[in-house]
């Protein structure tokens, strides 16, 4: 049984707000991010990235996979970019660095459902690439990646070979800047943040060979007064969810909810989180976040109760 799940991914850090807005019928305010003013992501350093993580465990059944609520990641990551979930496994596409020579190749980190690192099953991604987007399609898992010389959605076997088969590039002259995808019913939904006023934030849709279809694709919208930049995409029960960042800083972050057919139908906010990556996993949101990983209901609410006032991947 496949899993079911969609995820996408943001290049740097930016706060999510402390709100959770319901997801009904009716349209949300295209200024829903105002009287938010003064809310800013707290300092941290990454030196606790040398901590081991530490596992929060959801109850479960017996037999049946358990999933931890929240975990963090290896302390030899590099920037993690995309998450997705695929062969029993949570795998963290990291973009090693940004200096040449690079010590630090690009790489995906393979996590047991419980939150633990299983190095057995990581493996070396395509070099000097941005990782962007991550999903899982009939067996092979498809992964987003930019580069100065290349806009592709790579595939990728579990033993961590490449699938060039299923390997397609994206439309150069419009999916450009390509923030998240995933696959729905036989088709690859790739957000794409666009660019000022000549191409608007958008999904676009492919086929498993690579070809695009303009007839399932739709434009996002844009809130008032706001330059946003939109990143990651899930899909659950029949709705998209879309990342969205606020401000010329960047540092209000959203989620808009849209049917298929493009019409939006709602938003909701995850309480204190930086969204670098996202999933759907097991009834959950997965939020790769500040090299943690947490888990959200549809509502927007922490799954951990006890986190109190700790933001997510955070060690203080």
């Amino acid at each position: 049984m496949k899993p079911h799940l969609g995820v996408g991914t943001l290049i740097g850090a930016a706060s999510l707000l402390v709100l959770a807005l319901p997801i009904g019928g009716q349209e949300t305010p295209d200024d829903d991010a105002s009287g938010l003013d003064g809310l800013t992501a707290p300092s941290f350093s990454r030196g606790w990235r040398s901590l081991l993580p530490d596992l929060v465990m959801a109850p479960t059944e017996p037999g049946v996979l358990q999933f931890a609520d929240e975990f963090h990641l290896d302390p030899e990551h590099g920037w993690p970019g995309a998450i997705a979930y695929a062969f029993d496994r949570f795998f963290v596409l990291t973009h090693g660095c940004d200096a040449d020579p690079c010590d630090r190749p690009d790489r995906a980190f393979a996590y047991t459902p419980d939150g633990r690192h299983d190095p057995a099953m990581d493996f070396t991604l395509v070099p000097n690439t941005h990782w962007t987007g991550a999903t899982y399609a009939d067996g092979l898992l498809y992964a987003v990646g930019i580069s100065a010389d290349h806009d592709r959605v790579f595939a990728y076997t579990a033993q961590g070979e490449r699938a060039p088969h299923a390997e397609f590039d994206l439309a150069s002259n419009h999916n450009y800047n390509p923030r998240g995808i995933v696959y729905v019913d036989g088709h690859f939904h790739v957000v794409d943040s666009g660019q000022d006023d000549r191409r608007p934030p958008k999904v676009y849709v492919y086929t498993t060979a690579g070809v695009r279809v303009p007839a399932l694709e739709f434009e996002l919208r844009q809130p008032f007064g706001g330059d946003p930049l939109f990143h990651e995409i899930a899909y659950v029960d029949g709705l998209f969810y879309i990342g969205m960042l606020i401000g010329l800083d960047y540092t209000s972050d959203q989620v808009q909810i849209y049917r298929r057919n493009g019409e939006r139908v709602g938003g909701l906010r995850f309480a204190r989180t930086w969204i670098d990556g996202m999933a759907f996993v097991n009834d959950r949101f997965r939020v790769l976040s500040n090299f943690g990983i947490c888990a959200y209901t549809l509502t927007g609410e922490r799954v951990r109760q006890d986190a109190g006032e700790r933001w997510c991947g955070r060690r203080d």
